[in-house]
């Protein structure tokens, strides 16, 4: 079984429709789809949803689910964000949401982990001295912080510092102290009792080259009994199953044979 319970639209910094993304997991022979776009956060965004859209998009995204019923299950969730000091609401209502750290916060202004290249540079230099570890740290503090909080059902990209980390400028993944720093999260993560996606949206969008998290950190998540979900994170209709063969194919290799997904209404393991 197929399936992706991260996926963005027009509704927020994703291009199609909803009803385009369940038009594409319907030929894919998709199980189950869901909706996924960012929530609204207290600030000005080009990236998630306005407060205004929000019940415009759950609104469609119910109406799909009952018009579409016989053909797919479709799911309405929310990609919400944790932002240290500040209050994103969680909407009642919804099927689930994925909960998902996108900044680091200091005392001067919100780093977009994920952000341009050369906004994350400039926010290193001006708020960590160029301190890379620093920030790398500050960043997986944030994400067991949020872990901790909310013990959210899943937990999205658990290792999205690593796009904007070209030839390791920021961090090396090999380096001690930067794998005990994951290990802490795997710990929270553990004691939460929540899901991991495998997500393979750096890698439509040609940012990575493997899913998030790396392989070495899945290997680590077997060990530990945690449970995954591949979802491709797309930002397009066509992306919806991008590297999802070579993926899953990395995850039997590294023990897992199944994946915890949203079906009947209740998140189970099934076989990939």
């Amino acid at each position: 079984m197929r399936v992706s319970y991260h996926t963005h639209s027009h509704y927020d910094d994703g291009a199609g429709f909803l009803k385009d993304y369940v038009q594409r997991a319907i030929e894919l022979n998709f199980g189950a789809l869901g909706f996924s776009a960012h929530a609204p956060v207290p600030f000005e965004t080009d990236w998630t949803l306005k407060q205004e859209d929000l019940s415009a998009y759950l609104k469609e995204a119910y109406d799909l689910k009952e018009e579409y019923a016989k053909k797919i299950q479709l799911y309405v969730g929310l990609e919400i964000d944790y932002i240290s000091g500040m209050d994103v609401e969680i909407p009642e209502g919804l099927d689930y949401y994925i909960s998902s750290v996108h900044h680091v916060r200091t005392k001067d202004r919100l780093i977009p982990v994920d952000g341009p290249f050369e906004m994350v540079s400039e926010g290193l230099k001006d708020c960590y001295n160029g301190d890379g570890k620093a920030y790398t740290k500050d960043y997986f503090s944030v994400l067991k912080e949020m872990i901790n909080v909310r013990k959210p059902q899943l937990v999205g990209h658990l290792d999205l510092i690593k796009k904007n980390n070209r030839d390791q400028m920021i961090y090396k993944e090999e380096d001690t102290w930067y794998k005990e720093e994951v290990e802490k999260v795997l710990e929270t993560v553990k004691k939460a009792g929540s899901i991991v996606e495998i997500n393979t949206g750096g890698m439509s969008r040609k940012y990575v080259d493997t899913a998030y998290p790396s392989p070495w950190i899945i290997k680590i998540m077997k060990q530990m009994d945690i449970p995954v979900v591949l979802n491709s994170d797309a930002h397009n209709p066509m992306w919806l199953d991008t590297e999802y063969e070579q993926t899953e194919l990395l995850l039997k290799k590294l023990g897992y044979q199944t994946q915890r997904v949203l079906i009947d209404g209740i998140w189970q393991d099934v076989a990939f």
